[in-house]
């Protein structure tokens, strides 16, 4: 699993008589890999390719037939979690589906990290599913508001409200950008995307302002549908991460180690952070305010942007 570290929340409101949440804390994942709740066979594959995260799906890739069978394995299949290297999540229905409830009746559980709400529309249906996770981790004895929730705003409404959204409950640590070609917020702008996707720059450029605003740790790319394009997805993983997203969706193992291998911080960025703020510590002491580094003027809101990297990885050597 992901190793906890310090994270601090703005802005958020809790619903009245809900204890507050205490703070979630890991680093942001790289990969989070999404598994039909029908085929609980591809969790273990999923965390043996190296995924940070899985997704146990049950809305878009389950049949509407199969999701009662399917709610009746996710017990199994968090409990047999613990072996596990990645956190379980799962994607339940939407708050205002007629079987959220039921969604959360099976998922909330000991082993669940969070779950992750699609079509999130509003700040009220995040609180709404705050209280409803509440109710569920009382009755199962479980801290509460132990349960984090990620959202996917999917239409352009919700993509309009993402501050309020985000802000709307301490539960909410991340955001996942639903641009998927085909996907239902391309549809409902009328967009068809082309291989570079320049067709939703704006929105997920929108999409990491919004997050960054409301202090969120994960910020998910959304899937790369087609598989047999794996350049594509790999160029488009190093766009996205310049454009500050934190890691990616994936449907498939291959698209794993790409994902772990953009996102994650390599050897050389720590080397290169802890090199930045020595240099700039020096040039401090000596009573410069700024200094030239590897042909680089730099100055204290870069140090300090070195600095917040490797506290976030737990790189932050004493003598730095």
């Amino acid at each position: 699993m992901c190793r906890p570290i310090p994270v601090q929340r703005k802005g958020g409101r809790v619903p009245t008589g809900q204890p507050q949440a205490p703070p979630y804390a890991w680093n942001p994942y790289r990969s989070i890999h999404f598994v039909p709740a029908s085929r609980p066979d591809w969790v273990g594959k999923a965390d043996a390719a190296g995924a940070d995260a899985i997704v146990i799906d049950l809305e878009d890739s389950v049949p509407p037939n199969q999701r009662a069978a399917a709610r009746r394995q996710i017990k199994t299949m968090l409990s047999d979690g613990s072996a596990l290297r990645a956190d379980l999540w799962v994607r339940t229905l939407d708050v205002d589906n007629a079987e959220f409830e039921d969604d959360l009746a099976a998922v909330v559980h000991e082993g669940l990290t969070g779950v992750l709400l699609p079509k999130t529309e509003s700040a009220a249906q995040v609180v709404a599913a705050s209280s409803r996770l509440l109710h569920f981790e009382s009755m199962r004895d479980l801290a509460p508001a132990s349960t984090a929730l990620i959202v996917s705003p999917e239409s352009p409404a919700a993509i309009r409200d993402l501050g309020d959204i985000l802000r709307a409950d301490r539960r909410v640590v991340g955001v996942g950008f639903a641009g998927a070609d085909g996907g239902d917020l391309c549809n409902a702008l009328g967009i068809s995307q082309s291989r570079d996707r320049r067709e939703v720059l704006y929105l997920r450029s929108r999409v990491q302002f919004e997050a960054v605003l409301a202090g969120c740790r994960q910020i998910i790319e959304s899937v790369w549908v087609d598989l047999n394009d794996p350049d594509g997805f790999a160029a488009d993983c190093q766009l996205s991460r310049r454009m500050g997203y934190t890691g990616r969706g994936t449907i498939h193992p291959d698209q794993i180690t790409a994902a772990n291998a953009v996102y994650g911080p390599g050897p050389q960025q720590i080397a290169d952070a802890r090199a930045l703020l020595t240099a700039y510590r020096e040039a401090a002491a000596a009573g410069q305010g700024a200094v030239r580094h590897r042909g680089r003027m730099i100055d204290a809101a870069m140090a300090e942007g070195a600095e917040r990297f490797l506290k976030q990885l737990g790189a932050l050597d004493a003598g730095v």
